[in-house]
């Protein structure tokens, strides 16, 4: 795939869309960050909520706050590599679907000439990027997101619902109002701690949630026993109990109702993809790219 070409043709500019992929999107852009440029006295047909009031108190007459829309609107690429991201038992390991779907926006963010930064995660720590102009942010984003690609066995004391809360709370701390944020994971470990974080980016920014899914994860094969390993250490699990099965499938369906839960709040958006899924026509279907 030539990322390059095929991301530049994505069009990540404010708009209003409504698609189905896989469970669905719906999503309506705030638009680019406004910045402060001036006050002026007030004139007939200014918007009376954009009354600069310590002005107009201070001269005694009413004066208007003016803004001007950014040109260079931050664009932050969060991406989750934990463990259960080095999985697949069809299409690609969503690790590398992810990391595929935020290369491809990351030259969109290029084309459209945005700022862009990123944050990408582990059970082992983080990286982060803040946003810059030009290739040599993607370059920077794509150079972390290659370095971190790369599957190694995770400490005994690693906590996976912990990693997903912490850089969620690093990635709310570090994006500035007014941005455009794509969280690429499978979200398990989301807990009411990772909750607050999304509703609170979610609240200033505009925030689209990217679940990737191997079909494993939502049920297991029927009567059978199965091997999986990851390299390193092979496991053999059988499936014929019932129970486990529907319990099993049962996880996954609570963990979906969650994210569905949460792309209902102002300003929070879900999008669900399967690893066979092709990562270019997900995001321009979820973007509102295909003519419907």
């Amino acid at each position: 795939m030539n990322l390059r070409h095929s991301g530049e043709s994505l069009q990540l500019s404010p708009r209003q869309s409504t698609a189905s992929q896989s469970g669905g999107y719906r999503a309506k852009l705030k638009g680019r960050g406004m910045e402060f440029d001036e006050v002026r006295p007030y004139t007939n047909g200014d918007d009376v909520r954009m009354l600069d009031w310590k002005v107009t108190a201070r001269t005694n007459k009413p004066h208007t706050k003016l803004f001007r829309e950014e040109h260079e609107r931050p664009i932050q690429l969060c991406v989750d590599l934990r463990p259960g991201m080095f999985f697949a038992t069809r299409g690609v390991y969503k690790s590398v679907w992810s990391s595929q779907a935020a290369a491809l926006l990351a030259w969109g963010s290029l084309k459209q000439g945005d700022r862009l930064g990123g944050l990408v995660f582990s059970n082992e720590g983080h990286s982060e990027l803040r946003p810059v102009s030009g290739r040599r942010g993607v370059l920077s984003f794509l150079k972390v997101l290659a370095e971190q690609s790369v599957w190694n066995e995770p400490p005994v004391s690693s906590s996976n619902d912990e990693a997903l809360y912490q850089s969620l709370l690093r990635l709310r701390r570090v994006t500035r109002p007014g941005s455009l944020v794509f969280i690429f994971s499978d979200f398990s470990g989301i807990d009411k701690r990772s909750e607050a974080q999304l509703y609170h980016l979610g609240r200033h920014n505009d925030l689209v949630l990217v679940a990737c899914f191997d079909p494993l994860d939502k049920q297991l094969p029927e009567h059978g026993n199965y091997t999986v390993d990851d390299g390193r250490r092979r496991l053999r699990f059988g499936t014929e109990d019932r129970q486990y099965r529907k319990a099993y499938a049962s996880v996954f369906s609570e963990r979906l109702v969650q994210l569905q839960k949460l792309s209902h709040l102002r300003g929070i958006s879900l999008i669900t993809c399967e690893t066979t899924d092709d990562p270019l026509q997900s995001l321009k279907a979820a973007l509102g790219m295909r003519k419907r």
